[in-house]
């Protein structure tokens, strides 16, 4: 009897072990104030959360589920989880605790299909992330040397003032001014992965890499800086990519993608630059916004200006930026067709959040199709990122020695290359006698 017994509870609780979900050992990354905790589950469930003080918990709540990872668990380094713990509640639900080091605002939602719960831990522990690729310290620049020159008895006063020319032709450039600023905006990141090839390529780690080489590019050259939005495998907020050009002060956002079909053979490259309705809707938003009152655009302060005014200032700094962010976009495009095919063959016009920045001119880069099998090895390839990021870079760079910024080195080298050139024509303007 007692066998029956046994057998009989073997088989009732077998198939109530076998529903259950499994939910992993969480992950986490922490992106300035925000920490975000990704727990990856076997099938979609229930689940509730909340939050305990003296002492500081988070308490999540698996509905039918069994936990995969280790129960009690130490964390290491990071400002604010301390310890993973948990354990079975009754009904058969996982229970798991974070004990914290301090209060939080936790929200939370769900992605891949109801497979992964992600809750975002807002509290006061860490500075908002800037990634800065600095900038090898320069060489100064050689003292000018003497040119050697020979002069033949002078045929007029053009040709007796040639060495002289020479000699200013040759001097060095003006080296002051501070760098133009270029933010590169690795798209996706964490446990957002993009799109993905037909060979497990995600996007989330070819654009990081193409980024990455677009800054290491930007930062050889002389009177150009970059700053990356993200340099590892972590998620960051539309809003937020778009706030760290603004605090970084930018001449240029560019945000990186490789584009994705259902269709494998679509293939080519695709610019895109903020559309007029996403304009309209971004300046409706700034003005509905108490605290962007004491803001700037630009230049200009708006904490002064009536409503009306301020909607005027917006419109006009979006216009003038869309406009810009179309030149420096179809200058970049240009460059890409030099690569292969081009999906789109003019500048394409969405409404993406990262484009609408309101005084930072902004490009969003489609390199390439990572769902067609060509493309994803292209996209795979260290010498292919190589070839995105260079031509992304002397897009960049033709539109900043055409457009260069006020108070830059690139506008004081453009200014003394006019000014020689003029010299230049002066002197050979000079008759011959």
């Amino acid at each position: 009897m007692k066998k029956i017994l046994a057998l009989l509870f073997i088989l009732v609780s077998l198939p109530l072990h076998a529903g259950q979900v499994s939910v992993s050992a969480p992950k986490w990354w922490a992106e300035g104030n925000t920490t975000s905790v990704a727990f990856d589950l076997s099938a979609p469930t229930k689940y509730t959360f909340f939050t305990l003080d003296n002492p500081n918990r988070l308490v999540v709540d698996f509905r039918d589920a069994r936990y995969t990872g280790n129960r009690n668990m130490p964390v290491a380094g990071h400002p604010l989880i301390k310890r993973i713990r948990g354990g079975v509640r009754k009904g058969g639900d996982y229970r798991v605790v974070l004990d914290l080091s301090g209060k939080v605002d936790a929200s939370s939602f769900v992605s891949s299909q109801g497979k992964r719960v992600i809750l975002e831990l807002r509290g006061d522990h860490g500075a908002p992330i800037l990634v800065r690729h600095e900038k090898p310290a320069s060489k100064p620049a050689p003292a000018p040397q003497p040119v050697a020159t020979r002069t033949p008895a002078p045929r007029s006063q053009a040709m007796a003032s040639q060495p002289r020319l020479n000699t200013i032709l040759r001097r060095p450039a003006i080296s002051t001014g501070r760098d133009v600023v270029v933010v590169i905006d690795a798209g996706h990141g964490g446990h957002d992965i993009g799109a993905q090839g037909q060979h497990g390529t995600r996007e989330k780690d070819v654009v990081l890499g193409i980024s990455k080489r677009l800054a290491n590019l930007i930062n050889q050259e002389e009177g150009m800086r970059a700053v990356l939005t993200r340099d590892g495998d972590y998620f960051i907020k539309l809003r937020d990519r778009m706030r760290i050009a603004r605090d970084a002060k930018a001449d240029l956002f560019v945000s990186v993608h490789a584009n994705g079909y259902k269709n494998g053979l679509a293939k080519g490259a695709s610019i895109f630059i903020l559309s007029p309705s996403g304009a309209s809707s971004e300046a409706a938003k700034l003005l509905a916004e108490k605290e962007n009152s004491a803001e700037s655009i630009g230049n200009i302060e708006l904490y002064d200006k009536d409503d009306d005014l301020k909607a005027v200032l917006i419109d006009l700094s979006q216009a003038a930026i869309i406009q810009e962010s179309h030149d420096v976009a179809a200058r970049v495009l240009n460059q890409m067709k030099g690569l292969g095919r081009i999906h789109m063959s003019s500048v394409q016009k969405a409404g993406f959040a990262v484009l609408k920045s309101p005084d930072v001119p902004s490009i969003l880069v489609e390199t390439a199709f990572i769902t067609n099998p060509g493309e994803e090895r292209k996209l795979r390839s260290a010498s292919q990122q190589e070839e995105y990021a260079r031509a992304i870079l002397a897009g960049a760079r033709e539109y900043f020695y055409s457009n260069p910024p006020r108070g830059t080195l690139i506008a004081e080298k453009v200014r003394h290359e006019r000014s020689l050139a003029g010299i230049e024509r002066d002197y050979s303007a000079i008759p011959e006698s």
